[in-house]
């Protein structure tokens, strides 16, 4: 399989998203920045690790809200059927929608599906495997803002085969 055809693909999509943001059908957009800070942890591992991302948003307030995310995450722990020790880390940029229920009201409860490129590395320490590159990344989360400004994530990021974490973040929204 080529990957230079799925990169090709994904640039061509973050350039739509992004410039879908800058000419959006509202006048007077409305920007949005955050910072969400969490714990992850790997599927099918006793792994565990920070996770961090900055979002910055267009259409704040709307039900459909175009979103752009700059993400790390990193876990380290046990395998859970090989039981050799692992690390992974992922750090990249992914864009996409968020659907918001309610985006007027203080309880607002949100699905949100994001792709894009991130690097990524997997090492097993006992096993004496390595595995890196840049791939493709696939975000998806439940969200939930409160009073406009908190927001509790619950979700999933994948890169490529390289990392599957599940995350847990708290976000404030600038």
């Amino acid at each position: 399989m080529h990957y230079s055809n799925i990169i090709k693909a994904l640039v061509m999509v973050m350039a739509f998203l992004w410039a879908n943001q800058l000419c959006s059908q509202d006048i007077a957009l409305h920007h949005e920045i955050s910072l969400h800070a969490g714990i992850n942890s790997a599927v099918l591992d006793n792994a565990v690790g920070p996770s961090l991302s900055f979002h910055y948003a267009t259409r704040a307030g709307k039900i459909l809200q175009s979103e752009t995310k700059l993400f790390f995450d990193s876990h380290r722990g046990r395998a859970f059927i090989s039981g050799n020790d692992t690390r992974s880390f992922a750090f990249g940029l992914a864009s996409g929608l968020r659907v918001n229920s309610r985006p007027q009201k203080s309880w607002n409860p949100s699905l949100l599906f994001m792709l894009g490129l991130a690097y990524g590395s997997e090492e097993s320490v006992d096993a004496g495997y390595r595995d890196s590159g840049v791939k493709v990344a696939v975000c998806m989360g439940v969200s939930n803002r409160i009073y406009s400004k908190h927001m509790i994530s619950f979700g999933y990021n994948a890169v490529s085969d390289i990392v599957h974490s599940v995350y847990l973040k708290y976000g404030y929204w600038f």
